[in-house]
């Protein structure tokens, strides 16, 4: 027979039972991937704004919804990611069911992930919605149950949402979403407080855009509720958005019927006095591109 040290012996059986412990408490977490890495945790607020409406906002981008003791009115899911923190945002207020959801326009990152919520839930949209359901960026686009053209009403518990299309602006898609009752609307992207336009406006009709402007910039509400930032706004910062759109469109035609090129626009022309809104160092030289574009198609 053969005998160990009971020393070698102890130290063994130790070392038996270390691998097989499980890892204390305080063992250091098994290192992130790359890819967990480079995602930072998204930032996510609800904020009550009026009796029963809410403004759900994921990162940059806002969404409506209104609670009744009946139901639920939910716009924008924005995507498969953000709905899901939508619906949970949702529930933590109100077991109440979802009734409608409602695109405010065609874009993807305000429409796409409508199918977290479900099947019970009916998509509203404009009609116009469904002809840009092919186009690349709305593979996750739930195709909307019910469209409308000019104007349609829902109701959820004691609230009338009124919808209503302006005519092509940002996209021809886009509505403003009324809210009589609490003396609100909800528009996305055509109406901005502070803000540049996005880009060149690739989608945009700028005639169209401006007469829209007109129109939400009559509404009878206290409220008007952008689809981007954090700020509020009025009727009144409708009317900072066509100042600023007339006043461009008025320099770039200038310097359109002086001979300059887009280029040499995009060099010399400058609007200090916006300086200060959101995008202008990153989007002020497309802007130009945008309604020089608008310009030149109507000359032809």
């Amino acid at each position: 027979m053969t005998y160990r040290p009971l020393v070698a012996t102890l130290t063994l059986f130790a070392l038996g039972l270390a691998g097989c412990a499980p890892a204390p408490e305080d063992a250091p977490a098994a290192e992130p991937t790359p890819a967990e890495e480079a995602a930072p945790a998204p930032t996510v607020s609800v904020e009550e704004i009026a009796d029963g409406v809410h403004r759900f906002a994921y990162n940059n981008h806002r969404s409506l919804f209104i609670v009744t003791d009946d139901g639920v009115l939910a716009t924008d899911p924005q995507s498969t990611a953000a709905a899901e923190r939508y619906l949970e945002e949702i529930r933590r207020i109100t077991d109440a069911p979802i009734q409608y959801l409602v695109y405010s326009h065609h874009h993807g990152d305000h429409a796409s992930g409508g199918a977290v919520f479900g099947d019970d839930v009916t998509v509203v949209s404009h009609e116009n919605v469904v002809g840009h359901l092919d186009e690349p960026g709305m593979e996750d686009v739930r195709a909307p149950d019910e469209t409308f053209a000019d104007e349609m009403t829902l109701t959820i518990g004691d609230v009338d949402v009124e919808l209503a299309h302006l005519g092509h602006s940002e996209t021809d898609s886009n509505l403003i979403l009324h809210v009589p009752s609490r003396r609100l609307a909800f528009v996305v992207d055509t109406y901005l407080v502070g803000e540049l336009p996005w880009r060149n406006m690739a989608s945009g009709d700028l005639d169209g855009w401006l007469a829209a402007l007109q129109t939400i910039a009559e509404y009878d509400v206290d409220q008007i509720v952008p689809g981007h930032g954090d700020e509020v706004g009025t009727t009144e910062h409708a009317r900072e958005l066509i100042e600023y759109l007339e006043t461009l469109k008025a320099a770039v035609a200038e310097r359109m019927a002086d001979g300059q090129s887009l280029e040499e626009i995009q060099a010399s022309l400058t609007l200090p006095e916006y300086a200060g809104w959101v995008r202008y160092d990153e989007h002020f030289g497309l802007n130009i591109e945008g309604v020089h574009r608008e310009l030149s198609e109507q000359a032809q």
